[in-house]
Formats: structure tokens, sequence, C-alpha cells
């Protein structure tokens, strides 16, 4: 499984009753992590030699399950209004999407989070 997330400055807070409530307790067996510049993280990521993706629906984006992520992979997921800004994805290795069904818009970032976790999971097993 996996220990840490890293959030920007700008998440609600970890603790949050609500955000409490709909994890269910999961919070309270991984540690949390708060960056204020998202960009000197990645930056530090590449350069320990982390593979980092944008998950984003754009013009030459991967299909999830085609570059093998790894547990140790950075996937940085942006909001759901303005997804991952752009200096922030020319930073990254590679754009990431998940593939669906053409009748739907996008994803919340919660449920694209979720399944990238999950893509990443299956190849730490």
């Amino acid at each position: 499984g996996f220990t840490d997330v890293f959030l920007t400055d700008d998440c609600v807070e970890v603790t949050n009753p609500k955000t409490v409530r709909a994890a269910m307790g999961g919070i309270f067996s991984l540690g949390f992590h708060v960056v204020s510049d998202v960009a000197s993280f990645i930056i530090a990521a590449r350069e320990a030699g982390r593979r980092v993706f944008a998950a984003e629906l754009r013009e030459g984006a991967l299909p999830i399950g085609s570059v093998g992520l790894s547990p140790f992979d950075v996937v940085v997921i942006g909001n759901e209004g303005h997804g991952v800004p752009a200096f922030l994805s020319s930073l990254s290795d590679a754009s990431v999407y998940i593939p669906i069904s053409p009748a739907s818009e996008s994803l919340n970032a919660a449920v694209a989070a979720s399944l990238f976790l999950w893509e990443q999971s299956k190849a730490g097993n």
C-alpha cells in the first residue's frame, strides 16, 4: 500500500470533519505532507529518479495503462475546474489520461486519484 500523500497548501485541511468522515478512518494510516512549491517538488522528485506524470486530458497524453505506473511514480492531479497548470505539466515526464466513455466529460479529482493509485498498486504487488 501507500504510506504518504502530498497535497498543495490550498487543499482542504486533512482534519476537516467531512474529509475524516469520507475517508472512513483511512487518513490515520497515511502521512500527509503539504507542499507549497509544487514546481520545486516535481523537480526534486525527478532528480531523485522518480517519474512524474500529469493527469490530464490533452493532445498527446498517454492512456493510463500504457506507461507502466509504479508505486514510486508521482502523479500530479489538478483541481476539477482547471486541471494541472501548464507550467507543472511541462515539468512532468508525460501526461497520462484515464480512458472514459465519450458520453462523459471528465472524472472528478478524487475518482481520478483513486484510479491512478489503483493502477500504481497493481505494479507493487
